[in-house]
């Protein structure tokens, strides 16, 4: 609707509808200006926000841990004996000793 009015407006045919030029030299002169500095605007807005961000995931990549993958398939992990809840239990309480000198 609101494209439409602005159409309208600049002495622009609105029937087309969508919104989207299609040949930026069928519009008029200061329409033509005005469309190609909103575009340019727009572009170098989206580069200024999305440059920052990159660099802070290119920092965050940096510090990931990286855990190694599994070297079995899911049908030898199913098939190997289960370890019971307390020996699991006991070799993390070997691992975690935070007041180890």
């Amino acid at each position: 609707m609101l494209a439409h009015k602005v159409a309208t407006s600049l002495g622009m045919d609105g029937s087309q509808g969508g919104g989207a030029v299609s040949d930026l030299r069928t519009l008029p002169e200061p329409v033509r200006v005005a469309v190609q500095e909103a575009y340019g605007n727009a572009t170098g807005d989206l580069f200024l926000i999305s440059v920052p961000i990159a660099v802070l995931a290119l920092i965050a990549i940096v510090f990931i841990k990286e855990k190694p993958l599994l070297t079995t398939s899911a049908a030898e992990r199913r098939a190997a004996p289960r370890r019971s809840l307390t020996s699991w239990m006991h070799d993390r309480c070997l691992q975690y000793q935070p007041f180890r000198r």
